[in-house]
């Protein structure tokens, strides 16, 4: 049987919690937040540009306030402290990944105009673009193409490609795909040539499908480079870089220095409010 002793003993310890459990004192916590919330005023950005959520910094608050059940203004102001860098520590990662941003955006432009400077005349791209992803498989059957246009049999109505050519540079058709009918209006219009004509029209298309064939490897070529520098620009520069990991380590440093002083004031707070000797044991029989 529980003794009179002993409940009051379990009442006063049930008390000692680091964190408050009757329903007066979870109302009293619950208001912390608001009534403690000194920093939020001066630290969270609430126009402009640069605008951040205060309901944001409020949650963390909270949550932080959960987890760690501060008791009194000061122990309060002390997790308000830890929030107010972990906040900066999220402006912090959100700097870093603006400055690398910066050095990423449009790179493929300035490494591009930084290559061909005054000294080196930049190819005229007609058929792609620096974006553009060319596999091995369309470059190797570019080049199986330009090859046997090369060759001296080279008969253009007997070659799909140079009948395509016909249709969109001759005809001004801009369709991806073409009819029966589209291949043999072109075969007519190449057997209605002259010799002479006949002779111009492989040259031009010729040189069309060369032209195609240089700038799949000059875009093929770039993107090797693209990914080199886009690797290498994967960071801030080493200042920048430097800055951030020292602003970092004084941000946790403080984090944690908050935290064990105010890990300490807890314990020596339940410790001043701990009974003498231990309340739970049984009175010794007479």
């Amino acid at each position: 049987m529980v003794t009179e002793k002993q409940l009051q003993a379990n009442t006063h310890n049930a008390e000692l919690s680091t964190g408050p459990v009757t329903e007066e004192g979870k109302e009293i916590v619950a208001r912390n937040a608001i009534k403690h919330g000194i920093f939020a005023r001066d630290l969270v950005i609430t126009a402009g540009d640069g605008l951040e959520n205060e309901t944001e910094y409020r949650r963390l608050i909270d949550e932080l306030q959960s987890d760690l059940e501060p008791v009194g203004q000061l122990e309060m102001l002390l997790l308000e402290k830890i929030a107010v860098n972990y906040w900066r520590l999220r402006r912090l990662v959100r700097y870093e990944t603006g400055e690398i941003r910066k050095g990423l955006d449009d790179f493929k432009e300035d490494a591009l105009r930084s290559h061909y400077n005054y000294s080196r005349e930049r190819p005229h791209l007609v058929h792609l673009s620096y974006t553009d992803y060319i596999s091995d498989d369309e470059y190797q059957d570019q080049l199986y193409k330009v090859a046997a246009m090369r060759s001296s049999g080279f008969d253009p109505a007997d070659e799909k490609t140079a009948l395509e050519y016909i249709l969109c540079w001759k005809f001004d058709r801009d369709e991806t795909e073409f009819s029966g009918i589209d291949y043999e209006t072109a075969k007519k219009y190449v057997a209605d040539l002259s010799p002479q004509m006949r002779g111009k029209l492989r040259r031009e298309i010729l040189d069309d499908a060369e032209q195609l064939l240089g700038e799949m490897e000059e875009v093929r070529t770039w993107r090797v480079k693209f990914d080199r520098i886009k690797k290498a620009k994967s960071l801030p520069s080493v200042l920048t870089l430097n800055n951030i990991i020292k602003y970092e380590n004084s941000l946790e440093r403080s984090i944690f220095r908050n935290l064990a002083v105010l890990k300490t004031m807890q314990e020596n707070r339940v410790g001043k409010e701990q009974p003498e000797g231990n309340l739970l044991e049984l009175p010794a029989n007479n």
